[in-house]
């Protein structure tokens, strides 16, 4: 009895905590950056009869790059959660366009306030422990008709994803208003393309609008992994599947040298999901059941020096041993620096096998120089979907 009424007491006092919080949010949308979504309408519903929306300039920008990420109290929405999503949308290398009209549920709208309402460990960019508190609501567009849902941190140190997606319809009304030019509020008289496969073909660089691959990546290089990935595998149907899959496993950082000490890490993950957490100060701003690891980044002191590691791993050797090894299962991914700081050795653990990670994009910046970088240039060990 005694045990009954001690955990109603603190329900009702976290209930109370939480009733009387104010919060705000912005609209924001992301989506994957090589088979990039064309938004051709998009209103967040929320408040009786009200809706927001974004710049469409700011939309392709990749699942963990949120659109317009800024946070900005002038147009933030205060004390009313978002009810609903109103969009139109095409994938151009799918080359379908959707339609979703969306009222979220009682329960979704409860979670996304309390989400708002609840804080969670921060550090501010003066490197003070902070309460920290979501204040962007994304709409994330997956190919094929899918919508994902997350929320943003407001100093851009947490992005999860929540527990729930809705389907688009796939729709033809707009196909003659994109022929004649008009779905954009143009006017025109004759039309721009002949048929629907034109205009996809155009913006895709297919059929009589075809680039050579060289000429892409010199003219229109957001576009480049894309179109190379399409034309040589196809559309990746079923992709985004894997990538949304969540595992048990944890990340260990070592270093030979006991005088370095781990100071930062952010971790980024093939659902949009990323963390940042400071180890003397916020150890638990961490996601548990994470998708697989994308990138990792982490910082170090050594000699009254910070230290920086970049990870990029390799979607061609990572997601095989997430998907055939890993499955249910637990399993530890140990990061080693050794003692020179030019050598990491990463390995995954998983039940009584440890398998090498190899292939992982490696830059590793040492007492205020590049000691070692695997790759030329920027890192192209990219997750095709991502």
């Amino acid at each position: 009895m005694k045990h009954k009424l001690l955990l109603t007491t603190i329900f009702i006092i976290m209930a109370f905590k939480l009733f009387g919080q104010t919060y705000y949010w912005i609209a924001n949308a992301t989506g994957p950056r090589n088979f990039p979504t064309d938004l051709e309408w998009f209103y967040i519903k929320y408040g009786n009869d009200k809706a927001c929306t974004i710049m469409r300039d700011y939309f392709h920008c990749g699942l963990s790059n949120t659109a317009d990420c800024t946070y900005d109290k002038k147009r933030a929405i205060k004390n009313t959660p978002p009810k609903g999503v109103d969009a139109v949308w095409a994938n151009m290398f799918e080359r379908k366009f959707y339609v979703a009209e969306i009222d979220f549920t009682k329960d979704e709208i409860n979670l996304i306030v309390n989400l708002l309402k609840t804080k969670y460990s921060s550090v501010d960019f003066n490197n003070k422990l902070i309460k920290g508190k979501y204040t962007s609501f994304i709409v994330g567009f997956l190919p094929e008709g899918e919508l994902k849902f997350y929320l943003y941190g407001e100093n851009y140190d947490r992005l999860i994803l929540l527990p729930f997606t809705y389907q688009g319809k796939e729709t033809h009304e707009l196909d003659e208003k994109i022929l004649h030019g008009t779905w954009r509020g143009a006017h025109t008289d004759g039309k721009f393309w002949d048929t629907i496969d034109d205009f996809y073909d155009e913006l895709t660089f297919q059929g009589k609008y075809f680039k050579s691959l060289e000429n892409i990546k010199k003219e229109d290089e957001d576009y480049y992994f894309g179109v190379k990935y399409y034309r040589e595998n196809g559309f990746p149907h079923g992709l985004w599947k894997t990538y949304f899959r969540r595992f048990n496993y944890k990340i260990n950082i070592e270093f030979e040298d006991k005088n370095a000490v781990i100071e930062n890490e952010r971790c980024y993950f093939t659902n949009g999901e990323y963390y940042i957490r400071y180890l003397a100060l916020n150890p638990d701003n961490v996601i548990k059941n994470k998708s697989i690891l994308r990138q990792m980044f982490f910082s170090y002191k050594y000699k009254n020096k910070t230290n920086y590691v970049d990870l990029y791993f390799s979607e061609k050797e990572i997601i095989p041993l997430f998907i055939n090894k890993l499955g249910e299962n637990y399993g530890e991914i140990n990061i080693l620096v050794k003692s020179d700081f030019k050598t990491i050795e990463i390995t995954f653990k998983i039940l009584e096998a440890t398998y090498k990670i190899e292939k992982t994009g490696i830059e590793i910046d040492h007492l205020g120089k590049t000691i070692f970088k695997n790759f030329e240039g920027d890192n192209t060990n990219i997750f095709i979907g991502e």
